[in-house]
């Protein structure tokens, strides 16, 4: 019983960003397997991982109606991955949408300087980033404090109601 709560709960808590510890994967072997690597590529920013991942898994995901929220939680991996990129540069206020675009890049993600910018900003939008973009001078402007929020602390779209 309780493993089947959990098939529906990790997922739900992945989203929110919350990875869930070894120790209970390690519990529930068949949930280990299946959501293993969807938190190992999480914690590390490795968004090719993650998308092999989702490709391995797609059949189990379906079928057990959950594929939909992992996918989703892709914006995640790739808010880690560019988190590195601001942490690299020693935590630098200003960054050039092409360091995102090497990062992508270094990461297995063949995109276009235009898909780069147009993923950073779809993090902004979404709270997962602070900040704004300079399209002018292709340059990304962090907020001082606070550039990469906590993910449990971002506003969820159901709190309004």
């Amino acid at each position: 019983m309780p493993r089947r709560i959990l098939t529906y709960l990790i997922p739900l808590r992945i989203l929110k960003g919350h990875l869930p510890s070894t120790e209970l994967l390690q519990r529930f072997p068949i949930l280990n397997e299946l959501y293993t690597p969807f938190t190992a590529a999480i914690r590390v920013g490795d968004v090719a991982g993650y998308d092999r991942a989702l490709d391995q898994l797609e059949r189990q995901l379906v079928d057990l109606n959950v594929w939909l929220t992992l996918e989703k939680a892709r914006e995640l991996c790739v808010r880690g991955l560019f988190r590195r990129v601001w942490v690299a540069t020693e935590k630098s206020t200003r960054i050039p949408v092409s360091m995102f675009r090497s990062s992508l890049t270094v990461s297995g993600i063949e995109a276009s300087q235009d898909e780069a910018e147009c993923l950073v900003a779809n993090m902004i939008y979404k709270g997962l980033m602070r900040g704004y973009i300079s399209h002018e001078k292709q340059m990304v402007v962090l907020a001082q404090t606070n550039a990469f929020p906590r993910l449990a602390d971002r506003q969820q779209p159901f709190s309004i109601i």
